[in-house]
């Protein structure tokens, strides 16, 4: 690919590029420059926005399980009646029955070093 810039005299080009830099600046001030639009701006707001959804909603969550749960805990015990269990004529167990056995003792296994 040749540049047809390259024959041109130094002065023949510094001419066309003052007429493309005029040419340009007329056509840009024809139409009002905008800012160019970042393309994952709507995505990050998007996302932004879901995740303080999320965040708020886990906590409404938590708050109602709270509300729930306290009320409960709040409240007072049922008064529940007991009857004295009826007398029998079964004699009751001596002393020594009752007391449970000795629980056996451990020792350490014996090792010799010696003599080996």
């Amino acid at each position: 690919m040749t540049d047809r810039t390259q024959n041109l005299s130094p002065e023949a080009r510094v001419k066309r590029l003052q007429e493309r830099r005029a040419a340009s600046a007329t056509s840009t001030s024809a139409r009002p420059r905008t800012r160019r639009r970042h393309p994952a701006a709507k995505s990050r707001v998007l996302f932004a926005g879901l995740a303080l959804a999320s965040f708020g909603l886990v906590g409404a969550s938590m708050a109602a399980t709270q509300a729930t749960s306290s009320s409960t805990v709040a409240s007072p015990a049922p008064v529940v009646q007991t009857v004295a269990p009826a007398a029998t004529s079964a004699t009751a167990p001596s002393q020594k029955a009752a007391t449970p056995a000795p629980a056996p003792t451990r020792s350490a296994p014996v090792t010799t070093t010696r003599g080996s």
